[in-house]
């Protein structure tokens, strides 16, 4: 009764998230360019900051730890970095240089073991800025005899039984409906386990910016106590503990999209924003945008000074996006009229409504 009731609730949050308001516009209504009218931000971008912008994140893979496993832990290592390495492709990240996964690598080993305040690394920014390590932090798979047992009841322990066994196992030997016999037939229980982190550090600092962790398991009766499925069920746990599209998609805006608004079209109801990120660094119609103003800050009783930003209105982007700018819409025009000349746009990265549902399911299913 709990998990129906669990899965309408989400089967509804997932129809009033496909439901939502269209990005797909036509640049001709909003024929005024009204950029010419736009205040400029207090902190104005250099042209070179722009330039930048329409560049991707540029991120090292860091090599997998073989030292302990043997071939099946490294396979299974392999398999869950090509995974992430897919997953960071898709969402415009380049990755790069893999020459140098094994010097950086222990360069973050170092570091743990120093303590991080001493942590630097001789990899420079211009090279990437991010490394990102896979692991399988833990693999484990065993099989057990379950020996004959005996009961005896009705439905309701004929339902329990099932639910436990499956079908397979259980025979039922007929008394008077209330008193039958239940015969859970001997077989092996097997059960695959995997954890997975991925976390991703800062270049050159090395500090830890975020990490997600991701556990999968697989449960497989036979009657056959030589089945071989050891292989088949790790796959499988493995499959399942890839981290869900949400965590994967928390993880990414770390090195998300980071731009500048460049420009104003307008009607009579409503604006539109050109920002400095296209295609070329993964940005996609629909995705969530924060254009926000970057101001400076004193602090009255040390002097430092420091750069706040300071959240101005949200959006999504349009349809119309080129390999490195987009056309932004607001989602309040009453804030989007505060907007400047040279605010920062940050784009992010959200799992789409399908996958939001299924990261549901997978979580309530564990």
């Amino acid at each position: 009764m709990l998990r129906s009731h669990v899965m309408a609730l989400m089967a509804l949050s997932l129809s009033l998230v496909i439901s939502g308001c269209s990005t797909t516009i036509n640049l001709s209504d909003f024929a005024e360019d009204t950029t010419t009218d736009m205040e400029k931000a207090e902190r104005m971008p250099t042209k070179e900051a722009v330039e930048r912008s329409r560049s991707r994140a540029r991120v090292i893979l860091l090599a997998v730890d073989n030292a302990e496993g043997g071939r099946a832990n490294r396979e299974m290592n392999e398999a869950f970095s090509r995974a992430v390495e897919a997953e960071l492709v898709k969402k415009g990240v380049e990755v790069v240089d893999r020459s140098l996964a094994d010097r950086l690598d222990q360069e973050i080993k170092a570091c743990e073991m120093q303590g991080r305040s001493k942590c630097s690394s001789n990899v420079q920014p211009s090279v990437a800025q991010f490394a990102v390590k896979p692991s399988v932090t833990n693999a484990s798979y065993s099989s057990v005899a379950v020996s004959e047992q005996r009961a005896t009841g009705g439905d309701a322990l004929a339902l329990s039984l099932m639910g436990s066994y499956g079908g397979e196992f259980v025979q039922r030997f007929a008394v008077d409906g209330t008193n039958d016999v239940f015969v859970v037939k001997p077989h092996m229980l097997h059960n695959a386990r995997v954890s997975t982190t991925v976390k991703v550090y800062e270049i050159p600092s090395l500090r830890e910016l975020k990490g997600v962790v991701g556990s999968g398991k697989q449960e497989q009766r036979t009657a056959n106590a030589a089945a071989q499925v050891q292989g088949a069920m790790m796959v499988g746990a493995l499959n399942a503990a890839v981290p869900t599209a949400a965590d994967m998609a928390e993880l990414a805006n770390v090195f998300a999209p980071k731009g500048y608004v460049i420009g104003r079209r307008s009607s009579p109801k409503a604006s539109i924003f050109r920002v400095s990120v296209g295609t070329g660094q993964g940005v996609r119609q629909e995705m969530k945008v924060m254009i926000a103003t970057e101001r400076e800050n004193e602090n009255p009783i040390t002097g430092q000074k420091t750069i706040d930003l300071v959240d101005v209105v949200h959006g999504r982007v349009s349809s119309v996006i080129t390999e490195d700018e987009a056309w932004v819409v607001p989602d309040d025009e009453e804030k989007a009229k505060k907007v400047s000349l040279g605010d920062r746009v940050i784009i992010k990265h959200e799992a789409n409504a399908l996958e939001k549902f299924a990261s549901g399911m997978k979580k309530f299913s564990q």
